[in-house]
């Protein structure tokens, strides 16, 4: 499965090795897989390297160059290089854009989208940022705690968020508006401690709409709608459960 699934990492400088050229980083899943894949020839790994090189838009003559010589940008695209060497079936982005300039962010998400077509990959995208994810995900599921509160197609969600947590967290975006007065939405209190999450819902102790029952019981994970999951007790009125 290793070779199937690949992890492009948060902080494109900490996730190349600093002592290694970038010819070498990304020759790394070839070399360590080897027994799968079959053992290349010098000439075979230097030209499949180039040819990723090429692929993500990093200029061939850094092959001999190391990490700290490129930018942030480029380190990442390097970064995505050495996760398509094994030609995976998935890739999961961890905040891969977190620590990029924005300009440099839609550059990123763009190689993203463009690869993800030319080689038929999947995406676990994870991000904090929600206008990346809507650009990029087609379907979306918010996390709390650990747990996820809920799941839906990425327009569905964004349009008819369900979970008292997920239109907390739409109304917190700040607009950029024409003059007009925009209130921004702040969600109260602490964040509990995920060692020592509280009973009941996980949001509860947060949440708007809490009832006496939140404090109690877990809300159950189920489908409201077609490919919409919640797990809220506030849906139980909705089926009338």
């Amino acid at each position: 499965m290793r070779s199937e699934m690949q992890l492009i990492f948060q902080n494109p400088y900490l996730s190349l090795f600093p002592h290694m050229s970038i010819g070498a980083n990304i020759s790394e899943p070839f070399l360590v897989n080897k027994k799968d894949i079959g053992k290349l020839t010098s000439k075979e790994l230097t030209d499949k390297v180039l040819d990723l090189m090429k692929l993500v838009g990093v200029p061939t003559e850094y092959y001999n160059a190391y990490p700290h010589e490129l930018s942030g940008g480029q380190q990442q695209r390097a970064g995505i290089a050495r996760a398509l060497a094994l030609n995976p079936k998935m890739i999961i982005c961890d905040e891969p854009v977190s620590s990029l300039d924005v300009s440099i962010q839609a550059q990123i998400l763009n190689l993203l989208q463009e690869l993800q077509k030319k080689r038929g990959l999947s995406y676990l995208f994870i991000a904090h940022n929600l206008a990346v994810v809507e650009h990029i995900c087609k379907r979306v599921a918010v996390m709390y705690l650990g747990k996820i509160v809920e799941c839906a197609d990425t327009k569905d969600l964004y349009t008819s968020p369900m979970h008292p947590y997920t239109q907390a967290l739409l109304k917190a975006v700040p607009v950029i508006s024409s003059g007009e007065n925009t209130e921004f939405h702040v969600i109260e209190g602490e964040i509990p401690s995920p060692l020592n999450p509280p009973k009941g819902c996980r949001f509860g102790t947060r949440c708007e709409k809490v009832m006496e029952k939140c404090y109690e019981i877990e809300p159950e994970y189920k489908e409201i709608s077609k490919g919409h999951f919640v797990a809220c007790h506030l849906m139980d009125q909705k089926t009338g459960e």
